[in-house]
This record gives C-alpha cells, sequence and structure tokens, in this order.
C-alpha cells in the first residue's frame, strides 16, 4: 500500500488524507509543494524529505527558502530552513493518522488553522495571498 506521495509546482503548500472507504481509517498523506520558481508574492521553497529507510515513508518534511527581494538586492540567495513538519505543527510523526489528526486540530483551533494558511501561502512574512485564516476555517468546516 502507498502511504506518501508528493507533488509539486503549485505554489503553495498543502496537503490531504485519504481514507479507507469502509473503515475511514487515514491510509495515505499527500503533500502538494510549494515551486523553486517565483510567483506573484511568493519565494522559492524547497523541500527535503527525511525518510525512514526501512519502511519508505517520510518522517519529517523541511521547507527551505529564501527572500526574492533581497537576493535580488545583494547579488545572491540567502536560502535558510523555514520550518519542518514535526516542530511546526508538533506532530509526533507524519503517519496518515497523524496528519488526519492535525486537520482535525486545524479544525477546532484557529492558531493552528493560521499557521497552516501561512505556510500555505508561501510568504516569507508569513501573510498569505489566498485566504483569511477564517475563509481557511470556513472551507474546513464546509
Amino acid at each position: 500500500m502507498i502511504h506518501f506521495s508528493s507533488f509539486a509546482h503549485t505554489h503553495y503548500e498543502s496537503f490531504y488524507v485519504d481514507r479507507a472507504q469502509d473503515s475511514k481509517k487515514p491510509i495515505h498523506f499527500g503533500m502538494v509543494h510549494g515551486s523553486v520558481t517565483t510567483y506573484v508574492n511568493r519565494d522559492p521553497q524547497f523541500y527535503v524529505f527525511e525518510w525512514d529507510e526501512e519502511v519508505m515513508v517520510p518522517v519529517n518534511i523541511h521547507v527551505y527558502t529564501f527572500d526574492i527581494n533581497e537576493a535580488n538586492k545583494n547579488g545572491k540567495p540567502r536560502w535558510y530552513k523555514q520550518h519542518d513538519f514535526i516542530n511546526k505543527y508538533n506532530l509526533k510523526d507524519l503517519s496518515p493518522s497523524s496528519m488526519a489528526k492535525l486537520t482535525e486540530t486545524m479544525y477546532d483551533d484557529i492558531n493552528y488553522a493560521k499557521m497552516y494558511e501561512e505556510n500555505h501561502g508561501g510568504n516569507k512574512d508569513g501573510n498569505s495571498n489566498s485566504y483569511t485564516a477564517g475563509k481557511f476555517v470556513a472551507t474546513l468546516h464546509s
């Protein structure tokens, strides 16, 4: 069974959890991550996946970025780690169950929803162009 998949070039960080049809148990976590190419009000990003080599599932995802305006001014980028999933979202692991629990936490806790939305937007200053956190939470409830 495939427990993880990754897709790119959306300029936004997002994830989804698939559930078993009968039991509704979380069985798959999919990552759609930002892009190294710039986009309107989005700095470049790249992702480093830390893997459990024995079972071939991610154990953490590290996100790196740089400020495109600063790079243009100084003639070179200064890459830095923006966040990692385990620490940013206080996760025990990246299992489908843990990621499903994170979605439930975002549903119930506006601070987690805002934190996710800030990362989803991919802006260096933590502001998102897509939704306000309130609208994002409303989409979680629909």
